[in-house]
């Protein structure tokens, strides 16, 4: 701990009482706090008791740093140290610590609400496929009677899913970048959800993504379909 007095207070003048804690980047700071104060009519003055402002400089990172705030506090205005009531402290880097834990769990929470829907749209583009493919056995029985080769048939079916996957896909992304414009738009010079547009590089992994969800959504009804015999699709109506 250091305590200023470098130029003491002349009769009449405001007293300022500087306490630092911490590394000596923080004791050059209260050097230029005191200046400061010295061009607006303050004086330096070695007791607490004494001044008409305390300023205590301290790293909020620093262990036990609000509770020597606290007793410093305490011990001029004359309550306990660890009456919670007696001073109010902001601490930024605490409440700074809260706010990046908040984001932690809302990105996190955004995260698993996008799983959890994309993967009920795979299932539900897989149900859409296995139904064309029900609907289609007799197309695919034809197609395999005239020499069609059971790859060419499960390429179609995954293409089929890809393109109605990416399709959709991107219906979503088209509402999702207007809303987020109209959010940007609004929350504008504030620090609250700063640039939440949609960049290229977002849209380039959005458009891989759909690729794989529609690829991996029409595999197992593409399966199905290279299992069909050509005989028993003729047959079906």
């Amino acid at each position: 701990m250091k305590e200023f007095n470098v130029n003491p207070s002349a009769a009449g003048e405001r007293k300022l009482y500087i306490e630092t804690y911490g590394c000596q980047m923080n004791v050059a700071d209260s050097e230029v706090v005191a200046s400061i104060m010295e061009m607006d009519g303050y004086g330096q003055c070695g007791t607490p008791e004494d001044a008409d402002a305390v300023l205590l400089n301290t790293c909020s990172i620093r262990d036990n740093a609000e509770q020597k705030v606290r007793e410093t506090m305490g011990a001029v205005h004359g309550f306990r140290s660890d009456d919670k009531s007696g001073v109010y402290i902001w601490n930024r880097f605490n409440n700074y610590l809260q706010a990046m834990s908040a984001n932690e769990i809302l990105s996190m929470s955004v995260w698993i609400i996008g799983l959890l829907t994309l993967l009920s749209g795979i299932v539900g583009v897989s149900n859409i496929m296995f139904v064309s493919v029900r609907e289609r056995t007799h197309e695919i029985g034809i197609r395999r009677a005239i020499g069609a080769k059971p790859r060419s048939i499960l390429m179609q079916i995954v293409a089929e899913s890809v393109a109605i996957t990416t399709l959709f896909g991107y219906i979503g992304v088209v509402f999702g970048t207007g809303v987020t414009a109209v959010i940007a738009k609004l929350t504008e010079g504030t620090d609250f959800l700063k640039n939440p547009t949609v960049d290229l590089s977002t849209a380039l992994n959005v458009t891989i993504v759909l690729i794989i969800a529609g690829a991996f959504a029409g595999l197992f009804p593409a399966i199905k379909a290279t299992k069909v015999k050509p005989v028993e699709a003729l047959r079906d109506e």
